[in-house]
């Protein structure tokens, strides 16, 4: 959707209303600014919610009482435990999305990041550090919900926003926290001394503008994290909360330093999930193997190929009477898993869904 002012129309209308030259300069201005960095113009929010075809009244209430807009459930990992999403309703997710298409995208990311990019991958990020001598992997606790308001405020005012559209805009992509949030904090073992959730309100899971929104904060870490990497002759990559560093075992940074780094940045240190691998040992990279290339790894591969097999076999119902495994979305999770296989390994997961074709689903709903 083009924002774009025509000049000569808008002096027309501005004078026609009564506005001063200063004014009229200023606007301009503002204007030139944000259009010289591929930014849609927004006076305001009423501006925005015109350009959106929004009622303006409803605008403004999602700003004041943001957190009625979201639904919040819980949502099973795949490697254990749940990760607590926050959907927006579809007002606001109308919202968000058009800030993500036409703000956020314009925005370039660090090289070195390679999450929530449309051209890059896992696979991306783990060939990255194929077949290294040695792998440091670190994890950041609770990554989106490190980033607060005041953060995402700085990035719209650097687009060049003013600062009422910039405070408006942050609060339209940030949530509040509630009595959940808070009661998983204090029951966390892990939580890191300093952590704190932000009063101020911080990134949700589940809004389409939190991913490039993430990556566009972590670029100051991204920097200094590549910065740290090339001085020790090592490789560098973040994929969200992922970050890894890979090449000859004394050259990798000590964890202490990358720590430091990290809070000085706003990010703390999930210590339970920080992991050095040297080659023999079994280096995994965003969920794939890099020893020898980059693959799926094998014991996921070999519990793929049991369910196919017990569910050809057996058929998928009873099979999964023999598990004790509730059968709820199961046919579309055991889909969805030969889909990420073979996005790694074509011929491997061409084969598996060939015998996917072959499972007799009829009993399966019964």
């Amino acid at each position: 959707m083009s924002t774009n002012i025509p000049r000569d129309e808008f002096v027309l209308v501005s004078k026609e209303s009564g506005h001063s030259k200063e004014f009229i300069s200023k606007a301009l201005s503002y204007i030139n600014t944000l259009e010289n960095k591929n930014m849609p113009v927004i006076f305001s929010i009423k501006h925005l919610s015109q350009i959106l075809n929004l009622n303006y009244s409803l605008v403004l209430d999602i700003i004041k009482t943001r957190e009625q807009y979201y639904r919040g459930f819980k949502l099973k990992k795949r490697r254990g435990g749940f990760r607590y999403v926050q959907s927006p309703n579809s007002n606001l997710r109308e919202i968000q999305t058009w800030i993500h298409n036409n703000i956020l995208l314009n925005v370039p990311i660090h090289e070195n990041c390679f999450s929530f990019i449309k051209q890059k991958s896992i696979r991306d990020n783990a060939s990255l550090h194929a077949n290294a001598e040695a792998i440091l992997k670190l994890d950041l606790y609770r990554y989106f919900e490190s980033i607060d308001q005041r953060k995402i405020y700085k990035v719209f005012l650097d687009f060049g926003y003013t600062k009422n559209v910039a405070i408006d805009l942050s609060k339209l992509t940030t949530i509040l926290p509630n009595q959940y949030y808070e009661d998983i904090i204090s029951k966390d073992k892990l939580t890191p001394e300093k952590f704190v959730l932000s009063k101020h309100g911080f990134l949700p899971q589940g809004s389409p503008t939190s991913p490039i929104l993430s990556n566009i904060v972590a670029e100051k870490l991204d920097i200094r994290l590549n910065g740290l990497a090339k001085a020790l002759n090592v490789k560098y990559s973040r994929y969200a909360d992922d970050i890894t560093f890979s090449g000859k075992r004394d050259k990798l940074p000590k964890v202490s330093f990358v720590e430091k780094i990290l809070n000085e940045e706003g990010f703390y240190l999930n210590n339970k999930k920080t992991k050095l691998r040297v080659k023999g040992q079994r280096q995994i990279v965003t969920g794939l193997s890099i020893s020898n290339g980059v693959h799926i790894p094998k014991h996921y591969k070999r519990k793929i190929r049991q369910h196919l097999y017990y569910c050809k076999v057996l058929g998928p119902k009873r099979h999964l009477q023999n598990i004790n495994l509730e059968k709820s979305n199961f046919k579309d999770w055991l889909y969805g898993s030969i889909c990420y296989i073979r996005s790694i390994e074509k011929n491997l997961g061409d084969k598996m869904l060939e015998d996917f074709d072959k499972i007799n689903w009829l009993f399966y709903y019964d």
